[in-house]
């Protein structure tokens, strides 16, 4: 038997957008983040006893790289997820994913606070990906609160 009775814990993750369009057009660019923020939803009580919360394609990411390969990099601006109370959202209970043919990965990985490579391609007009995103829910140590997590995705020419 559980000890807490189910409660409301919300999650965003915001989007910081830093997109900038060089006269160069063969530095890649990403040219589209859809949405800037996702609401990872409510928390219940079948959350908590699958030890997780998921968004699948919560974000959609255009690239355009017109005559150059791109690598993709994202990483946390932010040490935890926030506070409630005395309790803080550990950062290591986010993790991502990119659902791509160009990811590096095709599991979840710990979001950190330094550019981590999760995606390389070709040059393109269009490449599209998206990342489902997964946040850690324990019943011993999570407590209700509003919490939040700002990503930062950068990208670079691979040549």
């Amino acid at each position: 038997m559980k000890f807490k009775s189910v409660f409301l814990i919300l999650f965003f993750a915001s989007i910081i957008e830093n997109l900038s369009f060089a006269d160069d057009l063969q530095a890649p660019a990403i040219t589209t983040i859809t949405p800037k923020r996702i609401d990872m939803g409510i928390v219940t009580e079948y959350s908590f006893d699958n030890g997780f919360i998921e968004n699948i394609h919560a974000c959609f990411l255009n690239i355009r790289s017109n005559d150059v390969n791109w690598n993709l990099f994202v990483k946390a601006l932010d040490p935890n997820m926030g506070h409630s109370g005395p309790y803080t959202k550990n950062l290591s209970d986010f993790s991502f994913k990119v659902d791509s043919k160009y990811a590096k990965h095709g599991n979840y990985e710990v979001i950190n606070t330094f550019d981590k490579l999760i995606a390389q391609g070709p040059p393109s007009n269009e490449t599209k990906l998206y990342m489902d995103y997964k946040i850690l829910l324990a019943w011993a140590r999570d407590i209700p609160g509003i919490y939040n997590l700002r990503l930062l995705y950068t990208i670079t020419s691979n040549s």
